[in-house]
């Protein structure tokens, strides 16, 4: 079994860390706690990644929200 962090997980998404912990959470993505830190099955991370994205969302880095 080959397993990844939730910071490889985040860089094969195309999203922030903080968004694979959300998916994690939300039960959308299967994932397992090992101590402190979240251990995902490559195999699960795959099939994750092949579901349909909601409208509008886009693999890269999150969008900075500007405060004025």
């Amino acid at each position: 079994m080959d397993y990844v962090t939730t910071e490889q997980a985040a860089k094969f998404l195309g999203v922030s860390r903080i968004r694979v912990l959300a998916f994690i959470k939300d039960g959308r993505l299967k994932a397992g706690r090992a101590g402190r830190a979240w251990l995902i099955l490559r195999s699960d991370l795959e099939e994750f990644a092949k579901e349909p994205r909601p409208e509008g969302w886009q693999r890269g880095k999150p969008r900075k929200v500007h405060e004025n």
